[in-house]
């Protein structure tokens, strides 16, 4: 939900379930309408996480789904020229890189602190979570999610390219008192490429499109049907 509806679901009821950073689909459009940078923004100016913590403890919130785009903790982002390059590393840079540019320390320091919106509040209230991010994102490394991890969450898997989507882009989903998601989820066996639902080759989120907007920027975005 963008910031205004996050703030009505997580108030104007008792047992609201509360959705932040999913992005729209925009596997048949030519530009995302909301780039995963903007949202993130937009989560950090609207004060929501203030908000939000009254109602957790006031046992108004039942589920919350942390989607946020995984953006600066990607493990796209690399030291070729077909994408933008490297925010953070698996070691001494997992909080952030030096001598980034003013623009990505502010990413940076965005992820960073919107990385585990309320997980270990959740955890000490019993409140259900999900925290969404790619399979191969530097996410997974941090200290947070060792303890969540030691705490009771588990990881469940899931593909896009079972949901519609072109790309297979593998995710987790780190889950806390919620077994009920591990049902619906779908994974892809489809070997050399294949995808098992639609038998056709899986996208390949390498470079641009004929859009110039980055494939995995495009497939940031939450496949309509999931």
């Amino acid at each position: 939900l963008p910031p205004s509806r996050a703030r009505r679901s997580s108030s104007s009821s008792p047992g609201a379930l509360v959705s932040l950073g999913r992005l729209p689909s925009t596997a048949s459009t030519a530009k995302p309408a909301t780039s995963s940078t903007a949202l993130l923004q937009m989560y950090s100016h609207s004060g929501i996480e203030k908000r939000l913590l009254p109602d957790m403890r006031r046992g108004r919130v039942l589920f919350i789904w942390m989607g946020f785009p995984c953006t600066s903790w990607s493990m796209a982002r690399r030291l070729t020229h077909s994408g933008p390059g490297p925010l953070r590393d698996g070691g001494a840079g997992l909080r952030g890189l030096p001598n980034l540019s003013e623009h990505d320390e502010a990413k940076v320091a965005l992820g960073n602190r919107l990385h585990g919106f309320h997980c270990k509040e959740s955890i000490r209230l019993r409140i259900p979570f999900a925290l969404k991010k790619p399979t191969y994102s530097l996410a997974w490394l941090t200290e947070l999610v060792r303890y969540l991890g030691r705490r009771g969450a588990e990881f469940y898997e899931t593909h896009y390219c079972q949901f519609d989507e072109p790309w297979r882009k593998a995710t987790y989903l780190l889950c806390y008192l919620a077994p009920m998601l591990q049902q619906v989820l779908r994974v892809c066996t489809g070997k050399q490429g294949f995808c098992s639902a639609t038998v056709r080759r899986h996208l390949q989120l390498n470079g641009l499109d004929e859009h110039g907007v980055f494939w995995t920027l495009r497939a940031q975005a939450y496949p309509q049907t999931m």
